[in-house]
């Protein structure tokens, strides 16, 4: 959580933009999953001397290991059938363009002061739609 709030308070962590992998929804700080877990993994971990295709599979395993923590830690909303992981229309005017999922965290106030404004291009799927 250090290296988010860092990174959203010096600008090197985009927010609420095409392409970020952190977003502010009505429920939450939403990270975009599993990508925030990988960039955080090779950011701050360690290069390995085993090659380029070597590095990214540990960083993806350092990742998953690193979501596993936040989850465990117990800060997100869950979904329906305790699902971990909530999902997201992207909306450019009234047109559906993609769609972006991952942990929500619960009251981001904890975490980032101040709380940035909700992106209003997202809008949440219904527990019923199924993940992607």
């Amino acid at each position: 959580m250090d290296w988010l709030q860092a990174g959203l308070a010096d600008g090197s962590l985009p927010f609420n933009e095409q392409g970020a992998v952190v977003h502010f929804v009505p429920e939450g700080m939403l990270l975009v999953s599993p990508r925030i877990f990988g960039d955080y993994a090779m950011q701050c971990g360690e290069q390995t001397r085993r090659g380029p295709a070597a590095f990214a599979e540990a960083n993806t395993e350092i990742g998953k290991a690193i979501q596993l923590q936040v989850l465990r830690a117990g800060w997100h909303v869950r979904g329906r059938k305790r699902s971990n992981i909530l999902s997201y229309q992207v909306m450019r005017g009234d047109d559906p363009v993609s769609r972006l999922s991952g942990v929500v965290i619960r009251n981001p106030e904890r975490f980032v002061s101040p709380v940035p404004p909700v992106n209003p291009q997202l809008i949440r799927l219904p527990p019923e739609h199924p993940q992607a």
